[in-house]
């Protein structure tokens, strides 16, 4: 059962971090104007994102933030990118983002997949 549970938490750590990859992008088109603006700081928001999260909280970055750093910055991260999509206008998906940020997080501080420092097995 622990085994189960550590591989829900970790797909659905995953899947939570594309979705703050969508959030993101889908504040930055609906903030600024024109729409070719937009897409351009989708972009480049997403990507400085994807480089920051390869660099420090990938499981196997090379140089991983330790527990509880990484933790912290994963959770502000993933929290804000509900937050941008609430400001986006879309007020009901971001609070469901949010209920499934806080069972990602207490699933993985209770499956101890949080609390693991150095390269972990990931996707």
């Amino acid at each position: 059962m622990g085994s189960l549970l550590r591989g829900v938490a970790a797909t659905l750590a995953f899947a939570l971090e594309i979705a703050m990859l969508a959030a993101f992008a889908i504040w930055a088109t609906s903030a600024a104007r024109p729409a070719l603006a937009g897409v351009a700081l989708a972009i480049l928001l997403v990507a400085a994102l994807i480089a920051g999260w390869g660099l420090f909280l990938a499981p196997k970055a090379s140089r991983q933030l330790r527990f509880p750093w990484r933790f912290v910055v994963e959770l502000v991260l993933v929290s804000a990118s509900a937050v941008a999509l609430y400001f986006a206008g879309h007020e009901q998906s971001a609070i469901a983002f949010g209920a499934l940020i806080v069972a990602r997080f207490v699933l993985g501080l209770a499956t101890g997949i949080d609390r693991v420092d150095g390269p972990q097995p990931g996707f």
